[in-house]
């Protein structure tokens, strides 16, 4: 939930830069660009490209950790890996929607590229979000091993589409704490990720670490 905030944050920070205004809508999964954007610039889309590329930057990053030669670091990276959803990633574009659908339909618009933008959308994403899962797979090695990564590909999409999308949205949408404070994010979202997830984060800091340390889940690489 951190990671999806950063990513939403990610959004509003290239749009505020490019369209001079924070975004006109949001809530916990879903933004819009203010009215105006599209008229202030002629690359009004890279907002929406910045999320999937800071998150996916994150899971590099967490790819790489894995190599490292402490257990500590191979923690982070399995758990930068993870957090970032390459997995979401790879299932929305699929679907037919993602941010990375958006943006290539938006810059192939009148060009000869544009009957294609889905398949450069499908092989975009690939590319960044299909190597931290395979490297992930390939890192933990014991019996188990494919069980954890199975784990965190399902269980947080299904935690964060129930408890997220559809409870902390609906209350979102009746009003609760809605109005709109800082980078035109409601003042819920917030609080919610201040003082839920940051709390729940330094209480569990540890834990981040002691799995690998006990060998629950040995990377041996």
């Amino acid at each position: 939930m951190l990671m999806g905030e950063a990513h939403e944050i990610a959004h509003f920070i290239v749009g505020k830069i490019i369209c001079g205004c924070w975004p006109e809508y949001r809530d916990f999964n879903a933004w819009r660009l203010c009215k105006s954007c599209k008229e202030a610039s002629a690359y009004w889309y890279w907002p929406t490209a910045a999320g999937p590329i800071f998150s996916m930057t994150l899971a590099w990053i967490g790819m790489f950790l894995l190599r490292n030669e402490t257990t500590k670091m191979q923690s982070l990276g399995f758990v930068l890996i993870w957090a970032n959803v390459p997995q979401a990633r790879i299932m929305t574009v699929f679907m037919g929607g993602g941010d990375e659908t958006v943006v290539f339909r938006n810059m192939t618009l009148g060009t000869e590229a544009e009957p294609y933008f889905r398949w450069l959308a499908y092989g975009v994403v690939l590319l960044m979000a299909l190597p931290p899962i395979i490297a992930s797979f390939r890192a933990v090695k014991n019996k188990q091993g494919w069980l954890y990564n199975v784990g965190f590909m399902i269980l947080p999409l299904l935690i964060i589409g129930s408890y997220g999308f559809v409870f902390l949205n609906g209350l979102l949408e009746r009003g609760f704490l809605a109005n709109v404070w800082i980078m035109g994010t409601p003042v819920f979202i917030t609080l919610h990720t201040t003082f839920v997830f940051i709390v729940l984060l330094l209480f569990f800091r540890k834990e981040l670490f002691r799995l690998v340390k006990e060998k629950v889940i040995p990377l041996q690489l």
